[in-house]
């Protein structure tokens, strides 16, 4: 990616991007909720269990529990992100198996996924990394785009490759085979 970087511009958050994204919330056991309103419905985020470890987090909705989310192990924050995508409300939590949860349901569980990843926006439709049977996937307005992958590089932390987003793209590193692709979509 450094190397595309002296070549093409690596996509960064815009305007459009920080207005569709959710407010953090810090708390003093360096733990973090996110909040959000959209329409005329209020969401937030609550750590509900940090006594295992890690945590155990609520969805609510217009201050009603709608969801317990429970993402098991990371070393950073799970509570990944928030954000009004085409008017629904999607969330991200990072974990031993990451899940995106849009409108209060489980993407995993909705369509038997082994993991779901780095949400955006493109369009107005909500774009993520899906992974199934072992291959990783593209999904767009929620179908399958493009080919399938056997890894993609995907890092929450710590300097490795990962998911680029921002202004309107989505990028990513796959290897299929032995072969790498860096894959831009707009």
């Amino acid at each position: 990616m450094e190397f595309l970087a002296t070549c093409i511009e690596i996509p960064t958050n815009n305007e459009n991007d920080k207005k569709r994204s959710g407010e953090r919330v810090e708390y003093q056991n360096a733990t973090s909720d996110w909040r959000i309103t959209i329409g005329n419905d209020y969401f937030e985020t609550k750590i509900d269990d940090i006594s295992k470890g890690c945590c155990s987090y609520q969805l609510l909705k217009n201050g009603e529990a709608i969801l317990k989310m429970s993402p098991g192990f990371m070393t950073s924050n799970p509570n990944r992100g928030f954000w009004n995508i085409g008017g629904k409300l999607v969330w991200e939590l990072g974990g031993y198996i990451s899940v995106i949860v849009v409108e209060g349901v489980n993407y995993n569980e909705k369509y038997e996924l082994e993991g779901s990843y780095f949400p955006y926006e493109i369009k107005g439709k909500l774009i993520y990394i899906a992974k199934k049977n072992g291959k990783f996937h593209i999904v767009y307005d929620e179908k399958i785009i493009g080919a399938e992958f056997d890894s993609i590089s995907m890092a929450y932390c710590c300097g490795m490759i990962s998911v680029y987003y921002g202004s309107g793209q989505y990028w990513f590193v796959g290897r299929r085979g032995g072969t790498k692709f860096v894959v831009a979509i707009r």
